[in-house]
């Protein structure tokens, strides 16, 4: 074989075994991605809804007057 066509057909390989590599792993770990994602929104809306919370109890007791700014 030429050194040419070796070249070429070590580089289809490479490429060949990366892409079967990454869509298994793609695969295997979308289940664990979308699960993860749809833990963390929720654990985000819970931590908003007690800081909202935290807020008004405060400002009702005049702890703390309004925020100035957002975050």
């Amino acid at each position: 074989m030429s050194a040419k066509l070796w070249m070429s057909l070590r580089e289809f390989i490479h490429y060949f075994l990366f892409l079967a590599l990454t869509l298994r792993i793609a695969t295997f770990c979308s289940p664990i991605s979308l699960f993860l994602g749809t833990l963390i929104s929720k654990l985000m809306r819970f931590t908003n809804e007690i800081i909202r919370t935290i807020s008004a109890e405060a400002m009702e007791h005049g702890v703390v007057g309004r925020a100035q700014g957002s975050f």
